[in-house]
């Protein structure tokens, strides 16, 4: 039983993942960003690099958002850096 519980954990999750970024709608980083504080550097450096991929516009205010949240997650990795 235990076992089966593990199998079914990573659905659960991605389901979470999935039903918080369908309430994103067609909002982008200046107007939503993730619940979970944890996972907006990842939404934010995917953002950016699916959107140079496909050449896909950004606006000012979402330029912005997405810059100084990787701001930050840079600042804290160079935190976690200089502590070891």
């Amino acid at each position: 039983m235990a076992g089966g519980c593990r199998r079914r954990a990573p659905r659960r999750r991605r389901h979470r993942r999935r039903h918080a970024l369908s309430d994103a709608g067609a909002g982008d980083a200046a107007t939503w960003l993730p619940p979970n504080k944890a996972y907006r550097c990842e939404y934010a450096a995917r953002q950016v690099t699916v959107k140079a991929a496909y050449g896909l516009w950004v606006t000012a205010a979402e330029h912005d958002a997405l810059q100084r949240i990787l701001t930050g997650c840079a600042a804290g990795a160079a935190g976690l850096g200089g502590a070891g």
